[in-house]
Parts: C-alpha cells; structure tokens; sequence
C-alpha cells in the first residue's frame, strides 16, 4: 500500500458496523478503505456472535434436542471437537462472503491499528507498534468494537477459567462449569450447556436473569433451565476465582458461598476500544466509560468523524450495528437516508430463543398506556405439534382504545424469526386486527399471531 493513501472514507474495524458504513459509502462511488488489525470480520465473524450462534446449532442438532417431545432418543454426548468443528466451517464461509462484497466494490483493506493524527490523517502501526503508513481520508466511521473486561486479580488461563471471547478454544466439554453473569451472553451460553448434559451455575449480581427481557419470557426460560438442572446465584457476587489443588475452579461469592466446577466463564461487561485511537486529538466526546455520543446520523461532535456499532453502546447488537453503519456511511456524503426506527427488534439466543420488538409490561404501565395483552402458545397450533416445539409463547400487546400493536414478545422455537411479522405491523403502525383478518399459511407458527390477537380482542371485550 502507498504512503500517505487519500480516501474518501475510511473505517477503524471490520466488524458488522464498519463493513456496512464501507459498503454504503462505496456504492455512492466513493474511494473506501477499511483499517483492520487482527481479523476481518471482527470479533463478530470470530469469536461473537457467528461462532457462539453455531455452536448453539451444533448443540441443538448432535443432540436431537429439537425432537425431546416426540419419543426420540437422544444422541451421545458430543465431543468439543464434533461441536466446534462446524464452527470453523462456518466462519469460513462468512470470511468467504465478505471478502467477495468488499473486493467487488473495489473497498480496500489495510492491515494495521489506525490512531488518529488529526481530522483527516490516522497512522497505521503494526502488531510490534511500528508505524507503517498514514492515510488520508475526508470522513472516517470508529467501528473498532469491544473487548471484554478481564479483572485482574482473576487468572484467565484458557484451560480452566475463559472468556467469553476464548470460549469455544475449550479441549473437551467439562462435566460442570460457572458462568459469571447471567446477561445475554451468560445466558445463552447456560442454556447451551445445559443441553449438553453439563452441569450448570449461573452467577448473577442482579437480583434475575436478563433484566430487560418481559417478565413472563424470563419466567418461562427460568423454570425450562431450572427443568435443566441450571443452578442460579442470584444478587450476588464474585469474591474471588481460582483453580484448587485438585484442578478445580472455587468461585467464592460476596455471601460467603463457595461454588465449585471443573471450569469456569466469564460472560461479565465488555469495554469499548476506544482508548488508543488518540480521539483527543480530533476532539471526539466520550462518556467517562469511553462510549462516544453520537447523534441520529451517528455523527460525533468532530462533523467529519462518525461512530457506530460497540463503540456508541447499547445496545450493541450486530443487527442494529449494521443499519447504523450502513446510515453513518451514507449520510457522511449527505445522501438521503432515514433514520433508525425506535423499535429495534431483539434476539436472544437462549434455548429456547426469546425475541421481542416494543415495550414491556413494566414499561407500558409506567408510561401509563393503556394496553391490553394476548397469548398464544406453540401448542395450540399445528405446525408447533409438527415441529414437537410444545413451550413456545407469542405475547402481544394492543392499545386498549385503538387496537394498535404496542409491541411483541416471543419465546420458543424461531422466535427470532417470528417475531419480524409483528415488527412489520408495528412499523406501518397497524392494529391487532390485521393478524385476525388476514390469511396466514398452514401450518404455520405464524398462526399464533392470529390466536394471540383473537384472545386479547376477547378478554378486551368480555365484561
């Protein structure tokens, strides 16, 4: 690569936000390059969400997990090398598909860590710290993503305690393992685990799980875990973590419990990259966390610098990531584009999954909305008896007065999926009467949608 390289647009990072602001802006005929230190795709592609998500696939299918109601017999227990062995082919497909999309828009790769000189100059190290080039560029996007927060007094020794990003360099599957954090990632990873036949402690300093999450979703996934044999630490937390004489991991907890296992993980916070891309230098506000402000257009406060995905925090999902991206990318040359909805669908990989689009109960109540409520479960349709997914709910909620879709709520198989149908009538800001007079496939989980909508209509009107 030339010295001193100009470009239209660079982005710091390769992950699902620098991709598609790269993307954006090379489809409007602009000059891009994306600078990238350790590997394409970001930890996304590596060690995030592409690799957990098909290590839950892998889970499910060695298994025969998906078929535990229709008298199946389920497989052995897999070995770590059958589970992470798709893993790696599956990563190899995604490097495979975005190699092609950035070479066919003529986007450029440049090897290194990017730290800003000034407005329109960022240097270019090396692993070693030695400076290998400068770029020149007219709008840059920060997408350099996270790292997760190792606490130093713990020995993250990749054998018998990890992280969330070393997860899956486990040898073999352990026959107990502690997971500290029951947030998403915790909470996926338990309920992988789980299914796997280990035996399971979650570790949570708030007082439950996924705190976010409806509360009838977080009950339904805590009673299928507590079925699973999954031990809860509730509104506590770690002392202490270490290995034993005997190989063993003792997490000792604020309360003066002491929890043994084979191995541990720490599924805890994550810290944004932000701190050696010398954002002092080109006047770009953080909080005191090191998230960067942004406005609708993810714009910084220096109007030529751009942020988007991890780095602007919550909620940091590779979905949203994406469309903020591919909007920073975009309006940096002033195009036309609109702006990010205020209902972002969510997906939570837990066995089962949980998904959902809108408001909560909780919140719904405190903005004094009124609501009503309607539930559908698997069950009660065809497709879910077919499928044998028998604990799947659809929850919606409807304006009282006039019947528009607040927001969904799905537990159980494909939730992730289905929940897209209520996110569409959300989004042309439809009422619940669409899933009653339109026509769905069958046999279908969408059905639910029309069950769940003619059950609210009915305790709305039953007096």
């Amino acid at each position: 690569m030339p010295q001193n390289a100009k470009y239209d647009l660079v982005t710091l990072g390769s992950g699902p936000a620098g991709q598609k602001a790269a993307l954006a802006a090379a489809k409007l005929g602009k000059r891009v390059a994306i600078i990238e230190p350790r590997f394409l795709g970001g930890i996304c592609t590596h060690a995030g969400t592409i690799p957990s998500k098909t290590f839950r696939e892998a889970a499910l299918h060695l298994t025969n997990y998906r078929l535990r109601f229709m008298d199946a017999g389920f497989k052995k227990k897999p070995s770590m090398e059958e589970l992470v062995q798709r893993v790696s082919w599956v990563i190899g497909k995604e490097i495979a598909v975005l190699e092609n999309q950035l070479k066919g828009n003529r986007i450029e790769i440049v090897p290194g860590y990017g730290k800003f000189v000034d407005d329109h100059h960022i240097e270019v190290s090396n692993h070693q710290g030695e400076l290998v080039s400068t770029v020149e560029t007219q709008f840059t996007v920060i997408s350099s993503g996270t790292q997760p927060f190792l606490r130093p007094d713990v020995a993250f020794d990749g054998e018998r305690i990890f992280y969330t990003d070393n997860a899956l360099t486990m040898k073999k599957l352990p026959r107990s393992i502690t997971i500290v954090g029951g947030g998403i990632i915790g909470c996926e990873y338990a309920s992988i685990y789980s299914i796997l036949g280990v035996k399971v402690n979650v570790i949570e300093k708030r007082p439950e799980i996924l705190s976010l999450v409806d509360r009838d979703m977080r009950a339904n996934l805590v009673t299928q875990l507590d079925s699973r044999k999954v031990n809860f630490f509730l509104g506590d937390d770690v002392e202490s973590c270490a290995v034993n004489g005997e190989g063993h991991v003792e997490v000792r907890l604020s309360s003066g419990k002491l929890v043994r296992s084979e191995m541990a993980l720490f599924c805890t916070f994550r810290k944004v990259c932000t701190d050696i891309l010398a954002l002092d230098k080109v006047g770009v506000e953080m909080s005191d966390r090191g998230v960067i402000k942004v406005d609708q257009d993810f714009r910084t406060s220096n109007p030529g610098i751009f942020a988007a995905g991890d780095v602007i925090g919550h909620p940091s999902l590779a979905s949203t990531s994406f469309e903020q991206g591919r909007i920073a990318g975009t309006r940096a040359f002033g195009a036309p584009c609109q702006p990010m909805s205020k209902d972002l669908p969510i997906g939570i990989y837990t066995i089962p999954e949980i998904s959902y689009v809108g408001p909560t109960e909780e919140e719904l109540t405190k903005a004094k909305v009124p609501y009503q409520v309607g539930k559908a479960y698997y069950k009660d349709t065809s497709k879910g008896n077919i499928m044998g997914a028998l604990d799947g709910v659809v929850k919606i909620m409807f304006h009282q007065e006039s019947l528009k879709l607040l927001a969904v709520h799905v537990i159980g198989e494909s939730a992730s999926e289905l929940v897209h149908v209520g996110q569409a009538v959300m989004e042309h800001g439809g009422s619940v009467e669409y899933f009653v007079e339109n026509v769905f496939n069958f046999p279908t989980l969408a059905e639910a949608y029309k069950i769940a909508a003619l059950s609210g209509l009915n305790r709305l009107r039953d007096v």
